[in-house]
């Protein structure tokens, strides 16, 4: 008499990446960084990474509002988000994905830095060789 073996394994997608925060703020870039899910629950094959405009002072297109989506290679806990507009909120989220399917999401909201332009107004002297002038 033989002894029948059956195993059962559980298909469960993994949790949240872990400590999602920004390293590195610019007027048009925020540069993010997280740990692996604590319950990976197999092989993180990618992480996609979701951002979406919220509020700024600035004045944008209307893709600003839409969702913009990443996909960052599972070997990796990094990614820069660029092109971004200065002085504006955004929505981020990141989730891990394994053969099983995405799992839960790490959000963070972020602004990115504000954007420092010059003005210089100028005149000609006609007895100095410069423009002289000042900036705001």
């Amino acid at each position: 008499m033989s002894a029948l073996s059956l195993s059962l394994s559980l298909c469960v997608v993994p949790s949240a990446p872990s400590d999602l925060t920004v390293s590195e703020f610019t007027p048009t870039s925020l540069s993010l960084e997280w740990g692996s899910p604590l319950q990976p629950n197999g092989v993180i094959l990618w992480y996609e990474v979701r951002y979406t405009g919220l509020d700024t002072l600035n004045l944008v297109p209307p893709t600003f509002y839409s969702e913009s989506v990443i996909v960052v290679n599972g070997l990796f806990l990094e990614v820069e988000l660029v092109e971004l507009v200065p002085y504006s909120l955004y929505n981020i989220t990141v989730r891990a994905a394994t053969e099983v399917g995405s799992g839960d999401i790490a959000v963070l909201t972020a602004r990115t830095n504000e954007s420092r332009k010059f003005a210089v107004f100028c005149w000609f002297d006609p007895y100095k060789d410069d423009c002289s002038g000042t900036s705001l």
